[in-house]
């Protein structure tokens, strides 16, 4: 006889139990002080030649929504020797990080890992950082390891018993997992028998490599299963039985979960007010006081349907809180996925031909996305998750899952669903222990999160090498991406100053000059210092599990010498900027010295210093033959010409505020993106419109002209170029796509030069290079030369908001395309996932 406890959310007393700490106490306090944070990569592809680059946009969640925990990110290639090949960091932005990896020519083929966390992320278990295995092929050198692995030579076969243990007496299904040495699924079939030889139940594998049975374990008796391995009989020992112990038994039923809580018989004589709870995304869900009375079993019934989707974490507790059985379970009611449809309006698969796709949601509401297109005859490893296995299954579950996207297909596939709970028979759960945290031990918080950049340093008299006291620091600072600021910085009494909340790009150089606290400059030294996190990020240990490996190895059969000899597109010349090191004049005033020319030069409205400065007087292209025609195309990043005029091809002023308006909305947008419902605020200060062109003006000596003049005129009749972003007051409404103004010399002293001043440099974020897709509706671009892109278009800043419901994308095919694969992944503001795909032709 079973007694039947009906679900409820919550129940507000517990009785008799003396717990060290509840549950539901521990685990608030996990949830609330320690939350865990997930990461989730889109690629634009599955694997890699040397030389490609791989384009990625990262989403962080937490909790069922887009996570508020992080602003910053950390990734990094690591090659099989766990050595750090690229280190990236970037800024996180409404819970969505863009960036690239570009591997380099000389990359050695072999497997490589990428590995992903955040500040908040550092805090806990290390096995839980993102992680992804990818192969880089390389014909020319494959000194970093073969493609394939070496044969798995023996069979292993291990028993996983329903929540974790055999119970005697006790009705117990056991799934098995059958692998090779490296991991890979075997198919087999055996016996179960006793140590003295009686049989107890046949077994064969269900699926590659796993399957199930049931039998009754007696007390004292032990069990093994016999297999036979190529004429020869195998034998591989079952789990201990436990003669005393409690069983829990988790079945799918229509609605929710039915739950058979049973005993040993020697269990029947040990106090019977037990304790079962059911965790999903580190909350609470159920929880009840558990009396067996007379019963050997109880039975009780989980409704499901209005819960969150996600791995359902039963757990059973005796009244000390100790954990006398475990079992994960997976809830899938749906909600999590965003309903979307993707509609072909234009197919193009000649040639150079236009295609266009139209993405179109349901309901208004602010969403992230990101589409890669593909060639799907060179690209043909398929992958395997998606952002919904990614974040709601195999970010909490340790060990490779053989294509863990398959299990989210077909929600109503009967079948399906019972592989799946065959699966998380398998695995132990890891996000936390019940042990620690009912002790109240937590992870400890040893990294910090700092808003952007933090510079800090200390100063040293240059003299005596002794600390300064006091005073003020004044720091002029100029990086890659053209930011510059000017700070008067206190020092402290141990000559320390910090900067905080800086966000640049690329390599900063900090010019500076020193005055003591009373007033005089005195010439020092700076040392500036890395922070922790940097630090503990370059320093973390890796090595690879080569049964992870495995299931990568088997998926590239076949297609290694497709993928190896797959064409590198090269580097456009368009993409490529040439950096000029900035120098910083000491004077009075300290100007530095591009100020001294802008002086010299401009007039009126042009006086502003533009976005990008190119002083030729104290930093002199070396090729002074090269038109200033040429040298702009070749300096400044997303300029191309079309029909007799620049344009930029990046408009990245209309929607995207000063670096100031940034720092005051930053909050704003991260606290709109996990908000209420029908916020307004962009989710991603940096959206703009797609597929259009913006027109240039262009100025000599701050007169209109055509861009033909520039080809006249040599870099080395140049003073001064300057680049202004669209709303540049000296072009009015005239150039939406910025200005461009350029200075011919006047009579000047070079050799006067005022000394620079000295300067440190420090790295900031990683820059995000653009990618380039051409317009083949452009009849000057039309005459290029071969076009053998693999990726034919990655976007990372795709956005809907609360006024639309549709994206159009137009794109242009290359010249060797025949089948091409479009992907586009995403979440919106409440947390729901997207993920579709369609090959073009259908």
């Amino acid at each position: 006889m079973k007694k039947t406890l009906l679900w409820a959310a919550f129940l507000q007393g517990f009785a008799v139990l003396s717990l060290a700490q509840r549950p539901d106490a521990a685990l608030n306090t996990l949830a609330t002080r320690y939350p865990t944070e997930r990461v989730y990569i889109h690629y634009d592809k599955e694997h890699y030649v040397a030389g490609e680059t791989i384009w990625l946009k990262a989403y962080l969640y937490s909790n069922g929504l887009p996570s508020t925990l992080s602003n910053n990110f950390y990734l990094q290639l690591i090659d099989g020797n766990g050595n750090t090949v690229i280190n990236k960091k970037y800024p996180v932005k409404g819970a969505t990080v863009n960036g690239d990896i570009e591997l380099p020519d000389s990359l050695p083929q072999g497997y490589y890992h990428i590995r992903a966390l955040t500040p908040a992320m550092m805090n806990h278990h290390p096995d839980f950082l993102y992680s992804k295995n990818i192969f880089v092929f390389n014909e020319d050198i494959k000194t970093s390891g073969s493609f394939r692995l070496p044969a798995g030579p023996s069979l292993s076969l291990q028993f996983f018993p329903e929540s974790g243990q055999l119970v005697a007496d006790v009705l117990s299904a056991v799934v098995f997992k059958a692998t090779d040495s490296l991991g890979r699924p075997v198919n087999i079939n055996g016996v179960i028998k006793t140590d003295d030889g009686t049989l107890i139940n046949s077994f064969k594998t269900f699926t590659p490599g796993m399957g199930k049975l049931q039998f009754r374990p007696q007390a004292g008796k032990k069990y093994v299963a016999a297999v036979e391995i190529n004429g020869q009989t195998a034998y591989y020992p079952l789990p201990e039985v436990k003669v005393s112990g409690i069983s829990l038994r988790i079945e799918n039923e229509k609605g929710g979960k039915m739950f058979l809580l049973s005993r040993s018989k020697k269990e029947k004589s040990n106090p019977d007010q037990l304790w079962l709870t059911a965790v999903i995304n580190d909350l609470i869900v159920y929880e009840s006081e558990i009396n067996f009375d007379t019963y050997s079993s109880v039975k009780g019934h989980l409704l499901t349907d209005s819960m969150p989707s996600g791995i359902i974490h039963f757990t059973v507790f005796d009244k000390e809180g100790t954990p006398l059985a475990e079992r994960l379970t997976f809830v899938d009611n749906g909600e999590y996925a965003s309903q979307a449809t993707m509609e072909i309006l234009k197919k193009g698969t000649g040639p150079r031909e236009e295609n266009i796709i139209e993405i179109s949601f349901p309901d208004l509401v602010q969403r992230s996305l990101s589409v890669a297109v593909t060639d799907e005859e060179l690209c043909p490893v398929v992958k395997q998750e998606s952002i919904i296995s990614e974040l709601l299954l195999t970010d909490d579950l340790r060990g490779n899952i053989d294509n863990p996207g398959w299990y989210f297909q077909d929600r109503n596939d009967s079948v399906r669903q019972v592989i799946f709970d065959n699966l998380l028979f398998t695995r132990n759960w890891q996000r936390f222990s019940w042990q620690k945290i009912m002790a109240g031990e937590f992870p400890e918080k040893k990294y910090k999160d700092p808003y952007l950049i933090s510079v800090a340093g200390s100063l040293k008299d240059s003299k005596t090498n002794s600390t300064v006291a006091g005073g003020e620091l004044t720091l002029f600072m100029e990086s890659e991406d053209s930011v510059n600021h000017n700070f008067e910085i206190p020092v402290d009494e141990n000559g320390k100053f910090t900067i905080d909340s800086l966000l640049f790009y690329g390599k900063a150089s900090f010019f500076y000059v020193y005055r003591s606290a009373q007033g005089k400059e005195k010439a020092v030294s700076i040392s500036l210092f890395s922070s922790p996190e940097d630090i503990a990020v370059q320093k973390m240990p890796f090595a690879f599990d080569r049964g992870d490996l495995a299931g990568m190895d088997t998926g590239l059969q076949g297609a290694e010498g497709i993928i190896s000899k797959r064409p590198v597109a090269h580097t456009s010349v368009l993409s490529k900027t040439k950096n000029l090191d900035p120098v910083i004049v000491e004077s009075k005033s300290y100007k530095r010295p591009v100020e001294i020319v802008n002086e010299k030069y401009s007039s009126g409205a042009f006086t502003a210093m533009g976005k990008l400065n190119f002083d030729n007087i104290n930093n002199p292209e070396n090729n002074r033959s090269l038109s200033v025609y040429d040298f702009v195309k070749r300096s400044i990043k997303n300029l191309l010409e079309e029909k007799g005029q620049f344009v930029n091809t990046k408009n990245f002023s209309l929607f995207k505020p000063s670096t100031d308006e940034y720092y005051k909305k930053k909050q704003d947008s991260v606290d709109a993106l996990g908000g209420a419902p029908g916020s307004t605020r962009f989710i991603d200060l940096g959206i703009r419109e797609r597929g259009d062109n913006y027109i240039m003006d262009v100025f000599i000596n701050e007169n209109p002209t055509r861009i033909d003049f520039l080809k006249t005129i040599r870099m080395d009749e140049v003073a001064l170029i300057k680049f202004y972003e669209p709303g540049f007051f000296g072009s009015g409404m005239n150039g939406p796509g910025g200005s461009l103004v350029v200075y011919t010399k006047k009579e000047i002293v070079t050799d006067d030069r005022i000394e620079k001043l000295d300067h440190v440099k420090y790295n900031g974020y990683s820059i995000v290079k653009h990618f380039y897709s051409p317009d083949y509706s452009n009849t000057d671009l039309k005459q290029m030369t071969e076009d053998t892109r693999t990726t034919l278009y990655w976007d990372p800043d795709l956005y809907t908001d609360n006024n639309s419901k549709k994206i159009r994308l137009k794109f242009y095919n290359n010249d060797i395309s025949k089948k091409l694969r479009i992907v586009v992944e995403g979440f919106d503001a409440r947390g729901r996932l997207i993920h579709i795909e369609k090959i073009i032709p259908e």
